[in-house]
């Protein structure tokens, strides 16, 4: 009986230890990360590490040999460890193995009131997530990183944010399988997307080429913006750049105006066209012949390998080139239809924003298969 009586008061014992721990992973509900949430609230280690485990559940069918028991473990772990010394941004240089430390000796601190062998357990899949030598480890340590981006893509940021950091941030965690590389992509072309956003406003903001006490003399200007980026986020990053000395009303009611003159423009273009001075029915006139080089072209092209993987890049862009079809259009040749075809549907906003970082201007951009590839 007194043995009976003794095993029950240990397992309370444990039981209690259990909350104790889940009393003190609260911190990392507080500890905040260098990124920020949509509605503009600094994000926390909790909040990353559950969507990071949301993140690898939903990636489990496409991973058959993979023990997802174990990457939804490691994920909910694997920063347990700033509990105690906080997350430290990736663009802060420190001694990783000084930081690795700090982080261990956390992870056993926040860990000690759990029974030895389960504090063992997480301890060791901290251990194996920082190795990064298990096919488990190397998937949560690529997703680790694109959860990271995503969050900074569609994070309400301060004006200072440097989005140009993450194009390269943790890219090659991301090399050891092609699903992963394929998501890696597509998030870093939101991420060179978010990059031009902000150099369209920023870069005319700084250098006063927008009047805040004279909106009048900024129509074109603005015209252009609304073209690249939209109404909204025209007006979202006008009320960041400028919080104060913008009010959002009066600015609402520029944009207005000038969006009634974007549908006034847009109309003309449309009668024009029913007229047949579209630019397709000019190339249809001119031919492939008759079009002035897109003399950037190779660099366009040096920027946008730059973004996606090696087979990639030389599967859909080899044999490409790009000619003027009018000065606000440039035509994408290819091989043959079907590499046109993936160019317009996988790569034309890639495409888009490196001529636009390259040239400076923003083009439409048409795709065709180059004449001297056309089947007699």
């Amino acid at each position: 009986m007194l043995q009976k009586c003794g095993k029950v008061l240990w397992r309370m014992e444990e039981y209690k230890n259990l909350i104790s721990f889940i009393k003190e992973v609260e911190r990392l509900k507080n500890v905040t990360r260098t990124a920020w949430t949509s509605e503009g609230r600094q994000e926390s280690v909790a909040e990353h590490s559950w969507r990071l485990s949301l993140f690898a559940m939903v990636l489990e069918d496409y991973f058959k040999d993979i023990d997802f028991n174990k990457v939804l473990r490691m994920s909910l772990v694997h920063d347990l460890g700033e509990a105690y010394d906080g997350d430290i941004s990736a663009k802060v240089v420190v001694d990783v193995q000084e930081k690795l430390k700090k982080e261990e000796q956390g992870i056993m601190k926040l860990t000690e009131a759990l029974p030895k062998v389960l504090q063992q357990e997480l301890i060791m899949l901290w251990q194996e997530y920082n190795s990064g030598k298990t096919n488990e480890a190397k998937l949560v340590k690529a997703i680790d990183k694109i959860e990271t981006i995503i969050q900074h893509n569609q994070g309400d940021n301060p004006a200072d944010f440097d989005y140009h950091f993450n194009l390269e941030y943790g890219k090659k965690l991301s090399d050891f399988h092609p699903i992963i590389q394929t998501i890696r992509e597509l998030v870093d072309k939101e991420t060179i997307h978010k990059i031009d956003e902000k150099n369209v406003l920023k870069s005319d903001f700084n250098n006063n080429k927008i009047d805040s006490n004279n909106l009048q003399h900024n129509q074109h200007l603005l015209l252009s913006i609304i073209s690249d980026i939209g109404i909204d986020e025209t007006m979202k990053m006008i009320s960041r750049f400028y919080p104060e000395q913008f009010k959002k009303e009066m600015i609402s009611n520029e944009i207005q105006e000038l969006q009634n003159r974007v549908t006034s423009i847009e109309g003309w273009i449309k009668d024009q066209n029913q007229l047949g001075k579209s630019p397709m029915n000019l190339y249809e006139i001119r031919g492939e012949s008759g079009f002035k080089e897109f003399e950037l072209w190779n660099q366009v092209l040096a920027k946008i390998q730059q973004n996606i993987s090696k087979p990639s890049f030389d599967t859909w862009f080899a044999g490409t080139s790009a000619k003027y079809i009018d000065e606000d259009t440039i035509m994408v040749y290819s091989k043959n239809e079907f590499q046109s075809e993936w160019l317009k549907d996988r790569y034309k906003e890639e495409i888009f924003f490196a001529v636009k970082e390259v040239a400076g201007l923003t083009y439409d951009l048409e795709f065709s298969v180059s004449k001297n590839n056309l089947k007699k």
